[in-house]
């Protein structure tokens, strides 16, 4: 009896050490993921409209927004009414993930991604989100789509 109770107990460690293993990664990949869909957001609208758009990385406030360059308008979020484009990393789901923007083009707004009504940038550079050591980079091109690695 006191076997099988000594390797249930080295199950479930080894079990823990994964299950925390895959929250770290789900972490890192889910805040990318976010800012994918926000930079895609802003050029899609940028295109569409015939407008500056572009994604702000606020890496003080652990947060990223998207907003219409004209006025600095964070813009609104397109399924909740009354709601801004606003991902902060410290809600629960992102809790504990950092951002390192590197981005270059504009030396006023260092941390900017503005695009043109062509979608083009000039703010081309990466965002590094990490969580426990697990690390998704977003990569922003001059020209065409943004991709994680």
């Amino acid at each position: 009896m006191m076997l099988v109770l000594i390797i249930l107990a080295i199950t479930a460690v080894l079990g823990l050490d994964v299950l925390a293993n895959t929250e770290a990664s789900m972490r890192a990949d889910r805040a990318a993921r976010e800012a994918l869909t926000a930079i895609k957001y802003a050029r899609s609208l940028a295109v569409t409209t015939g407008g500056v758009y572009g994604v702000e990385f606020d890496t003080a406030n652990a947060r990223f927004q998207v907003f219409q360059a004209t006025g600095s308008n964070v813009v609104g979020q397109p399924m909740c009414a009354g709601a801004t484009y606003v991902i902060n990393l410290t809600s629960a789901e992102l809790k504990g993930t950092t951002m390192t923007a590197t981005i270059t083009g504009d030396a006023t707004n260092p941390y900017d991604v503005t695009f043109a009504p062509l979608g083009t940038t000039t703010n081309s550079g990466t965002v590094v989100f990490t969580y426990a050591g697990y690390k998704r980079t977003v990569t922003i091109p001059t020209v065409g789509e943004p991709t994680i690695n």
